[in-house]
């Protein structure tokens, strides 16, 4: 799908300056480093969760699926400062009436933790791509949600992407 592709959580510290007035930056993201060309249909799909808390804590999680029913489940949770390897990630998904992903629960373990992670997906934007191969037309959805997470008593906010390929009309991950 894409080699050489990583997120990277990171933090900013610092100031804007407009002319006399400035303002006070404590953010928190991360970076999304990847080289070469997407092929988007390489994916059936996936189920992808980026998020950032203003403690620091965050995670990156994603529940992979092949056209064979085959699953990976990887990811982080960064806790403290310290990234956990993720064991084991169960995803359930509340769909809209349209078959859009609209709010999803997470039970995600380490070796350290079990934990269940809520998410309200606040903003959609239901994409779509195209590719011809050997004389058929292949599409994906690409769904970019902006989501709010709830680990815990901690509110943060980061996306949550649904890319899976489009067969006979129908979205291959639905409902799962």
């Amino acid at each position: 799908f894409s080699l050489g592709h990583f997120n990277q959580h990171g933090r900013v510290l610092g100031e804007i300056r407009v002319g006399d007035e400035s303002w006070p930056i404590d953010g928190r993201g991360w970076r999304d480093h990847s080289w070469g060309p997407r092929y988007w249909q390489a994916i059936f799909y996936y189920r992808l969760f980026i998020a950032n808390f203003p403690n620091g804590d965050g995670f990156m999680l994603l529940k992979i699926t092949d056209k064979t029913g085959k699953v990976r489940r990887e990811g982080v949770l960064l806790v403290d400062g310290k990234y956990e390897d993720i064991l084991d990630m169960d995803v359930v998904t509340e769909w809209t009436d349209k078959q859009d992903p609209r709010k999803v629960q997470l039970g995600v373990m380490t070796a350290n933790r079990k934990v269940r992670i809520d998410a309200d997906i606040l903003q959609l934007a239901p994409l779509r791509n195209r590719r011809k191969a050997d004389g058929e037309t292949l599409v994906s959805r690409i769904s970019e949600g902006y989501t709010r997470f709830t680990w815990g008593d901690q509110v943060g906010y980061g996306m949550t992407e649904y890319i899976e390929r489009i067969e006979d009309g129908k979205y291959a991950g639905f409902p799962l």
